[in-house]
């Protein structure tokens, strides 16, 4: 599996920040699904728009990114390819790895880690914006 990972530092021990467009670094890794091992790295530093590195993230065939809250753009890019956003804010990429082959790692449903606007109650919805 090859997975994108923003980081604040050059490797697994690096920090993911709130942000994705906070980070420093997007590693691209191969990870061995059976061992957990990570095989193969590349990096890319953070010299280019966010928009950019997610397309980044597309011609390097990533199934998944580990990163912090994206942007509408960025967000939109991914989704659009069917890469898996996951939510590493705070966590170490090795962290992150671990909880995502564990299947315990959150992901991003929506851009700007926004809430659902869509809810469920009795009466009238006056006063309320859909």
């Amino acid at each position: 599996m090859k997975i994108a990972i923003s980081t604040n530092i050059d490797n697994v021990d690096g920090i993911i920040d709130e942000r994705f467009s906070m980070s420093k670094f997007l590693l691209i890794m191969e990870i061995d699904d059976d061992t957990l091992r990570m095989s193969s790295k590349s990096s890319y530093p953070f010299d280019m728009p966010e928009t950019a590195l997610a397309v980044v993230v597309i011609e390097e065939n990533c199934e998944a990114l580990i990163s912090g809250i994206l942007n509408y753009e960025a967000f939109n890019i991914l989704a659009n390819e069917g890469v898996t956003r996951f939510d590493g804010r705070g966590l170490t990429a090795k962290e992150a790895i671990n909880r995502m082959n564990s299947q315990n790692l959150g992901y991003f449903k929506n851009p700007e880690n926004e809430e659902d606007d869509i809810h469920i109650h009795q009466g009238s919805c006056e006063g309320h914006k859909h």
